[in-house]
């Protein structure tokens, strides 16, 4: 099903050259659990970021039902993970101002399925994972353990033959890992499930299959696979559309604004208030005791607490103005126009 073939990864800089993973070469079966486990540095989310097509390999080889992909394209990636692969983050990315419904729909709305089939199919993931009762919550109305749950269902929701988790228990309390471990497990009855952890405890509880690994390289694995045994390749199915339709995403860019509308007009309204208070022209700031004295300057002033200057608001210089009417003091600001930086500052 998946293979991976003398994969090597590395990450080059001007300076430094990184290699993250050197020539690991592994085989997984339809079905199981299997946990990577490792120090923190040892290529493990590397691996998994590869696995899950987010990152491309330098050199080697990953077959994907025996096709290799090292003639894939940007589209036949984006396929892939749409039909193949579901993701779960220890972080959730969940959109905090979408339901709960909405947030587990969003992939089918990307891939452009119907609003009620997929309303359907979200309803019945989430009661797969225990959430059925709570799905027109957001996301801040959820616990720890609820929010990751959602994040499972959302990876479930496209029926991928694959289910990555980076450190999906990291953020969660003893009893919510436990949880949400037994959710995984259970998944992996039927799918293959790959978890990245630094947790021995519960991937030596949970996990049919423990690997290794250590400066990128796989130190051991615990029940290795050559292929046969009975694996048979899944039927291929249908390309996933990979793309929404027009009008559903300008339905989802109109409710964005009528969900952050507030802050919508806030902004639209200084940003007419900073072009009305721009100014129109400029001023030669008399200034003899100034390094930029005679130069094109647009001058505005500044309040002070303590200080008495005796300069008070306005653009001229302070030759042709009063004392300040204030009991505190003002300082100007100039910014020359068209000049370097170094040119108009003491």
């Amino acid at each position: 099903m998946l293979q991976l073939k003398e994969v090597v990864k590395t990450y080059a800089t001007e300076a430094l050259t990184q290699t993250a993973l050197k020539g690991v070469s592994i085989r997984f079966r339809n079905s199981e659990f299997v946990s990577i486990l490792g120090p923190s540095g040892s290529g493990k989310t590397t691996l998994l970021n590869i696995i899950g097509g987010l990152d491309r390999y330098t050199r080697g080889d990953l077959l994907i039902n025996g096709v290799s992909t090292r003639d894939y394209r940007d589209r036949d990636w984006d396929a892939y993970r749409n039909r193949s692969i579901g993701f779960v983050f220890q972080s959730y990315h969940l959109i905090p101002h979408q339901s709960v419904l909405s947030n587990v729909e969003l992939a089918l709305t990307l891939a452009g399925v119907s609003r009620k089939e997929r309303r359907a199919r979200a309803e019945a993931v989430l009661e797969q994972v225990g959430l059925g009762d709570h799905i027109h919550k957001k996301p801040n109305q959820l616990s720890g353990g609820q929010m990751q749950r959602v994040a499972i269902a959302r990876a479930l929701i496209n029926n991928p033959e694959i289910l990555l988790a980076d450190e999906p228990t990291g953020a969660l309390d003893s009893e919510t890992s436990v949880q949400v471990m037994d959710l995984l497990k259970e998944i992996a009855r039927e799918k293959l499930v790959i978890m990245v952890t630094h947790n021995p405890e519960l991937a030596e509880a949970y996990s049919t299959r423990i690997v290794r690994l250590l400066d990128g390289e796989i130190v051991s694995d615990s029940d290795p696979y050559d292929g046969g045994e009975g694996d048979t390749v899944p039927e291929e199915r249908e390309a996933a559309k990979v793309s929404m339709s027009f009008w559903t995403a300008l339905s989802l860019s109109l409710q964005n604004l009528r969900t952050k509308k507030g802050r919508t007009i806030l902004t639209a309204f200084a940003g007419r208030r900073k072009a009305a208070m721009a100014p129109t022209g400029s001023t030669r700031a008399a200034m003899p005791d100034a390094p930029w004295s005679g130069r094109l300057c647009s001058c505005r002033t500044m309040t002070w607490p303590g200080s008495n200057s005796g300069w008070s608001r306005g653009r001229k210089p302070p030759s042709e103005r009063g004392p300040a009417p204030f009991s505190m003091g003002t300082a100007p600001l100039c910014v020359c126009i068209g000049r370097p930086k170094t040119e108009c500052s003491r």
